[in-house]
């Protein structure tokens, strides 16, 4: 099963990702390679980015990180 992007969201991420300069981040409640999946298609994470630690994590992870409560 594939569910497709948005229309205009390559050229929105490649936007904001390139000209606006932003760091362009997915939070999914997918599995974490369906996510991983989906942000590499869509440029979020490029190929030179798929092997840095935390490019791609999971939700007790992030929230460890960013200093939320654990769920």
């Amino acid at each position: 099963m594939k569910d497709p992007c948005r229309p205009g969201v390559f050229e929105s991420i490649r936007y904001a990702r390139d000209d606006a300069q932003l760091s362009i981040r997915l939070i999914s409640g997918d599995h974490i390679e369906t996510a991983k999946a989906v942000a590499i298609k869509t440029g979020i994470l490029r190929d030179k980015e798929q092997h840095f630690t935390n490019a791609v994590m999971e939700g007790a992870a992030f929230r460890q990180l960013v200093g939320m409560p654990l769920i």
